[in-house]
């Protein structure tokens, strides 16, 4: 589908699945808006600028978009890892 994302089809498809994944997911938290809401997954990530929109008209503060958190993990495992070897 993002070959073909100026495709007003594609544009309308994908924006709709976002704003069900919104409905279903995020707009159930009362105070959803007082929070950063982060996002992993290819689709997220390819389609970063439709989650976006989507987002804005629900008041929806977007944080991180990553396609994979692997490496974020590993960084974070080393440094839990080095801090706890630097305290000893």
């Amino acid at each position: 589908m993002s070959d073909n994302i100026t495709h007003p089809f594609i544009i309308d498809l994908v924006k709709g699945g976002f704003e069900e994944f919104v409905q279903a997911s995020i707009l159930t938290y009362a105070d959803y808006t007082q929070y950063e809401c982060h996002f992993v997954g290819s689709i997220a990530y390819s389609f970063d600028l439709l989650l976006r929109e989507v987002c804005e008209t629900h008041q929806i503060k977007v944080g991180t978009i990553l396609k994979s958190p692997i490496n974020e993990l590993f960084n974070a495992v080393l440094e839990r890892e080095s801090n706890s070897l630097l305290s000893l």
